[in-house]
C-alpha cells in the first residue's frame, strides 16, 4: 500500500496478498484472498464477481480483471479456471483489462523460454480475440 501511495497508482492488482480488507469500495478480492484489485484516486469498484483465483470488477467503463494461478496448480486445473473465467466474462461487453500472476511462461509476452502453461494461456487469449 506503501508503494501505491508513494507512486501514484490508480490501478493495481495484487498476487497473495498479505491483507485484505473488508468493506472497503475500492478493493475487489476473491475467496481465497490470493488476489486483489485495489484502485485509488477516486476511483470506485462495482459489480464484483469473484472465481477460483481471480476477480471480475468494473471501474468506470473498463471491466478489470485480476488472476492468480498457483506455480503448483496442473494444467488441467489452468485450463478450467481459464474456462470458467471464460463464461464469467461472457456476462460483459466492456473493454477488458486482464492482469496477474498465471505463472507461466511465452515469448509472446517475453519470456526466453516457453511451458506448457504458457501454451494453454497464449491458445486461451487468442482464442478470445485478448491480444493486442
Amino acid at each position: 500500500m506503501q508503494h501505491i501511495a508513494e507512486w501514484a497508482v490508480k490501478v493495481a492488482v495484487v498476487s497473495e496478498p498479505y491483507w485484505i480488507p473488508t468493506n472497503r469500495e475500492n478493493w475487489a478480492s476473491v475467496r481465497l484472498g490470493i488476489v486483489a484489485i485495489i484502485v485509488s484516486g477516486g476511483l470506485q469498484l462495482e459489480k464484483k464477481v469473484k472465481g477460483d483465483g481471480y476477480v471480475i470488477t468494473k471501474c468506470g467503463e473498463i471491466l478489470l480483471v485480476g488472476i492468480y494461478c498457483p506455480p503448483n496448480a496442473t494444467a488441467a486445473t489452468l485450463e478450467a479456471s481459464l474456462d470458467i473465467l471464460s463464461a464469467d466474462l461472457q456476462r460483459f461487453t466492456l473493454p477488458t483489462l486482464i492482469c496477474g500472476d498465471f505463472n507461466a511462461k511465452s515469448p509472446a509476452w517475453g519470456s526466453r523460454v516457453s511451458d506448457v502453461r504458457g501454451g494453454i494461456v497464449l491458445e486461451w487469449a487468442t482464442a478470445r480475440d485478448l491480444l493486442s
